[in-house]
């Protein structure tokens, strides 16, 4: 029989911290975040601290942190300026692109013109979407909580608009995994695919009248 290693946060690395909650808490969702600041420049980028905690009204969260040297990112400074986001999922098909996203650009310098991405206009916020993204999230900020003790500000965000790719909503409007094509991040460089999927038969029905 296996034993278990006991980790105590405040009395752990930070970076060992990291590793053990990236490497545990998997697969996670990919955000990939379009904003603009107050003069209308684009911004672009990654977040897999990020999920969504209601359908209604739908609500996501995304939780950012801080470049290094405690300098905040453009990402949050351009959230709390203008009210407004856009989340798009991360596929197969633009996987390279949003991790070219994640570098660490100066402040200003437009994430769609970096990677390649084409920006596509919303249609109730501010901030494009990114065009080769099978899904988008239009996204208006109801909250942003910085968290305790720590250099994360956890972003609530109303979504007042969807889109998604006709092929990827299939019979009775289920989305089409296979179409979808997402991806999820895991730890380090690695991420996964959408790997084979099973299916537990219960008695319990959502209030759609359908089997979750």
């Amino acid at each position: 029989m296996t034993t278990k290693i006991r980790y105590l946060p405040d009395q752990t690395d930070p970076a060992r911290l990291y590793k053990l909650v990236a490497g545990l808490v998997v697969p996670r969702p990919i955000a990939l975040v379009s904003t603009v600041d107050r003069d209308g420049r684009a911004n672009l980028a990654p977040f897999s601290w990020f999920n969504a905690v209601s359908t209604d009204p739908p609500y996501l969260c995304i939780s950012i942190g801080r470049h290094a040297g405690d300098r905040p990112k453009d990402t949050l400074n351009n959230i709390l300026a203008t009210g407004e986001f856009v989340v798009n999922l991360v596929g197969e098909t633009i996987a390279p692109q949003q991790d070219a996203c994640a570098q660490a650009h100066p402040s200003g310098v437009d994430e769609f013109q970096t990677s390649g991405l084409t920006p596509a206009p919303a249609s109730r916020v501010r901030p494009p979407c990114v065009a080769e993204s099978k899904a988008w999230f239009e996204c208006t900020l109801t909250q942003a909580l910085p968290l305790p003790r720590g250099s994360y500000t956890l972003v609530l965000g109303e979504v007042v608009a969807i889109h998604v790719d006709s092929d990827v909503v299939g019979a009775q409007g289920r989305i089409d995994m296979a179409a979808l094509r997402g991806v999820g991040r895991l730890a380090g460089r690695d991420y996964c695919r959408l790997g084979d999927a099973f299916s537990l038969e219960h008695d319990s029905f959502n209030r759609f009248g359908q089997r979750p």
